[in-house]
C-alpha cells in the first residue's frame, strides 16, 4: 500500500538526499519593483528521474502534495560525486511545510529531524527576519558541529596509524 509504505520510504531518501531549507524568491523581476522574499524549501536529489517522478505523483495522488522537478546538474559537471546528471525533487512552502510533518515521524538524521520541526513552526508563509536568523544560526551550529567531527576523526586516525 503506497500511502502506508511512502512515508518511511521517503523519509530514508530525506535523511540520506534531502531535506528543508531556506531559499530566496523574487515576488516580481526587480526592475519592475520586485522584492526579495524567502520560504521554507524541501528538496531530495538523485540521478533517477523517474524515482523522482514516481514519488511526485504518488504524494500528488495520496497526500494531496505538489512537488515538481528540476534539473540539479547536467552530466558530466565538475566538481560532482557523480557523472550523471541529477535531479531534484522540490517542495515549496506550504507544500514543503505538509512534507515534514508526513515525514517527521520517520526521520532519522538529527539534523533533518531539527530543520524539518523549523519548517513546521515557521510554516509556509513568507518569512520573517527573525526567522531567517533562526534559520541561519541552525545552519551555523551544523558546519561548527561538522569542524568539531572533522577534528575528531582526524584525533581518532592519528592515534589508530601513528601510536
Amino acid at each position: 500500500n503506497p500511502k502506508q509504505q511512502l512515508p518511511p520510504y521517503l523519509a530514508g531518501l530525506t535523511d540520506s538526499e534531502g531535506g528543508w531549507h531556506i531559499a530566496s524568491r523574487l515576488n516580481r523581476p526587480l526592475e519592475k519593483g520586485g522584492r526579495k522574499y524567502y520560504r521554507v524549501v524541501y528538496d531530495i536529489t538523485n540521478t533517477s528521474r523517474e524515482l523522482l517522478e514516481q514519488i511526485r505523483d504518488l504524494l500528488l495522488k495520496h497526500f494531496g502534495i505538489r512537488t515538481y522537478i528540476v534539473l540539479a546538474h547536467k552530466e558530466g559537471e565538475k566538481g560532482r560525486y557523480s557523472t550523471k546528471p541529477a535531479y531534484k525533487l522540490r517542495a515549496l512552502g506550504n507544500e514543503a511545510v505538509e512534507l515534514a510533518k508526513l515525514l517527521l515521524p520517520y526521520l532519522k538524521h538529527p539534523e533533518k529531524i531539527e530543520r524539518a520541526k523549523l519548517a513546521i513552526k515557521h510554516g509556509g508563509k513568507t518569512l520573517t527576519q527573525e526567522d531567517i536568523q533562526e534559520w541561519r544560526k541552525l545552519r551555523e551550529k551544523e558546519k561548527q558541529q561538522t569542524l568539531k567531527d572533522i577534528e575528531l576523526a582526524k584525533k581518532q586516525y592519528q592515534q589508530k596509524h601513528n601510536p
